[in-house]
Parts: C-alpha cells; sequence; structure tokens
C-alpha cells in the first residue's frame, strides 16, 4: 500500500469516526466536522463577539462535488456559501462558510 493509499485511507477513517454532521452539496450528502467557534472581532474600536463556521471534509469529495467560492452547502438546515477553501496537503480540506440570510 503506497503512502498516498495510507493517508486517503486515514483520512476518511478520521471523516467516517469524528465527523459530527451531513452536509448537503446540491443533492449529495457529505460527511464533514462542522464547528462555529466563536471569534472576537475589533471593529470601531468595538469589541465584538461573533462565530465563525467552518467544515473539514475529504479534498476528494471537494472535487467530486464541484464545491467552489460561493458554492451553498447546507448544514443542519441552515444554509452557508463558502467563502474560502483551505487544503490541508494531506487530503482534507478546511472550508471556511459564511451563514446565508
Amino acid at each position: 500500500m503506497s503512502f498516498s493509499d495510507r493517508i486517503a485511507r486515514a483520512n476518511a477513517t478520521a471523516i467516517s469516526r469524528f465527523g459530527n454532521e451531513k452536509a448537503l452539496i446540491g443533492l449529495v450528502e457529505v460527511d464533514v466536522i462542522f464547528d462555529e467557534f466563536a471569534k472576537s472581532l475589533d471593529l470601531f474600536q468595538a469589541d465584538v463577539s461573533t462565530t465563525a463556521p467552518a467544515c473539514s471534509m475529504d479534498s476528494a469529495a471537494v472535487v467530486e462535488n464541484n464545491v467552489v467560492y460561493g458554492t451553498i452547502i447546507t448544514i443542519k438546515n441552515v444554509s452557508y456559501s463558502v467563502a474560502e477553501i483551505i487544503p490541508d496537503g494531506t487530503g482534507l480540506s478546511r472550508l471556511n462558510l459564511t451563514k446565508q440570510d
């Protein structure tokens, strides 16, 4: 088994074991690790707290589902737009999301 095969297998195991949500991309459900951590911003000399929704998924799923900037992803019945795709170089990608109104 090649190194890249081992990495792909490890990523698939991580997503299946730690994936906490299903993301709907078009008509396809994809396992993701979803988080919405708190984030502090300094706006106009005032501290503002907000959330920063993001999810991690297999990079192959990003390609297979044509996920690009602006793609709409639904998680927990909430629609998000993909604001940034950050591949980690090992087969997983982090998608920074923006909540849609």
